[in-house]
């Protein structure tokens, strides 16, 4: 299990890489993914984790 600062580690590298915009949302999904499992996302009551699940859905509707 990811750290929520490890996560967020992930999000920027992939968000700074130079992979097509189709392979940045299949593994920014499965990194939301990872984040429902490990964290419980449905009963998180932390802010911090929210918060980068948050910045990672909306990194990947734009």
């Amino acid at each position: 299990m990811r750290t929520p600062r490890q996560i967020n580690d992930v999000f920027e590298k992939i968000i700074n890489s130079n992979m097509p915009p189709r392979v940045k949302g299949v593994k920014l999904r499965g990194l939301l993914r990872e984040m429902e499992r490990s964290f419980n996302m449905a009963n998180n009551e932390d802010v911090e984790v929210k918060a980068i699940y948050q910045k990672i859905q909306d990194s990947i509707t734009k």
